[in-house]
């Protein structure tokens, strides 16, 4: 926190209940084995999070009226990890009548002090190059299963989320089951009003978009959508399937990626089973929900076989339910990227279920109702 002072000539972080959750992830990871390079990726999320609190605070404090920005009901895109979302999210978000973020703004929402460069360019932009380039060089694999970077739409739930120390993608980043413990039993409404705080913040930057629905997008929203609805109600939720055996041993493999540069030592079946137990709950949790939620939102289901033989036919369906069309322009544009973008461009991504001593029968057994339901879609 007096680093991040340091940095900014700041001292207003906002509501002090961050602190708990920073206090509690930086004790456990402390003795979690943690090597170099975690110990400094740990410290760089934490004070990037904590320079970004006080660059927003300082500018609401200076323009009030970025909490007057109104947010249009936005598309959600949710589902298991590994089922389709980010290539639905990426193909959505060429729709012009629609915004979505970037991973330059989601790193830092916060705008650096100086505005834009000599060339007229964002210097968040030249800082996110950097973290995509340091990230690829150390784990290429990473790019195959999910590319990130700079100048393309990625999920909110990242870095805007983790600002607060309170958000459970944070616990899974990191072996620290006692922080998890601890953000799986609050409340994940002050994180979801945070993330709407920080919409608004990035619209009223970007004042030529406003009226236009973000677009967003997490594999981490399914078990929290009764909050999620509250905080954007009238949010179009799109939930993508696939078979569990398939996004479950994919996640494995994407959840690997980061511990293997952060720890020197990793117990791959105990990850498996760590993995399995918690898209488990988050299923169940998510069955529940939407039965609870009944007619109170509207979610389109979505088949991840779909999204990758007919796309357009897929979205569609889900711009139906919101009463839109999909024109003819719109989808060409939609294909265009999705020639410029395939599947294995970066690689195969490869993985498989037995390095980490999961049988298929578990996760027939732990998604037993999920396939009950939905399996026409699987």
């Amino acid at each position: 926190m007096e680093a991040a002072r340091s940095v900014t000539g700041l001292h207003d972080f906002g509501d002090g209940d961050f602190r708990t959750g920073l206090d509690l992830l930086l004790e456990e990871a402390q003795g979690s084995g943690l090597n170099a390079t975690g110990v400094e990726a740990l410290q760089g999320m934490a004070l990037g999070a904590l320079i970004n609190r006080l660059r927003f605070h300082e500018d609401l404090r200076r323009h009030p009226e970025i909490l007057d920005e109104q947010i249009e009901p936005p598309f959600v895109i949710v589902g298991l990890p590994r089922s389709g979302t980010t290539k639905l999210h990426r193909m959505v978000a060429v729709d012009p009548r629609l915004q979505s973020l970037c991973a330059w703004q989601i790193m830092n929402p916060a705008p650096f002090p100086g505005g834009v460069d000599a060339g007229g360019c964002d210097p968040r932009i030249a800082a996110a190059r950097q973290v995509d380039e340091m990230l690829h060089a150390m784990c290429p694999d990473l790019l195959a299963g999910h590319p990130m970077q700079a100048e393309e739409v990625d999920e909110e739930s990242s870095f805007l989320m983790e600002m607060t120390f309170d958000w459970i993608l944070t616990a899974m980043r990191w072996d620290t089951p006692r922080y998890q413990a601890w953000v799986e039993s609050r409340s994940p409404l002050p994180v979801y009003r945070h993330l709407r705080r920080m919409l608004q913040y990035l619209q009223w930057q970007n004042p030529e978009r406003r009226g236009r629905p973000y677009v967003l997008k997490s594999p981490v929203h399914p078990p929290y959508l009764d909050v999620l609805l509250d905080v954007f109600p009238g949010a179009t939720v799109v939930h993508m399937h696939r078979e569990p055996r398939e996004s479950v041993a994919s996640f494995m493999r994407l959840a690997e990626l980061p511990r293997r540069l952060h720890y020197d030592d990793i117990d791959l079946r105990a990850l498996g089973s760590w993995v399995l137990e918690l898209l488990g709950s988050q299923t169940r949790r998510n069955l529940s929900l939407r039965d609870a939620i009944g007619a109170r939102a509207t979610i389109v289901d979505l088949a991840f076989r779909d999204v990758v033989s007919s796309p357009l036919d897929a979205i569609g369906q889900a711009y139906a339910a919101r009463g839109w069309m999909l024109p003819q322009e719109v989808g060409a544009t939609m294909l265009d990227w999705e020639r410029r973008h395939p599947a294995d461009r970066f690689g195969k991504f490869r993985y498989d279920l037995r390095d980490y001593g999961v049988a298929p029968g578990q996760i027939d057994e732990v998604f037993a109702e999920y396939r009950q339901r939905f399996g026409h879609l699987l």
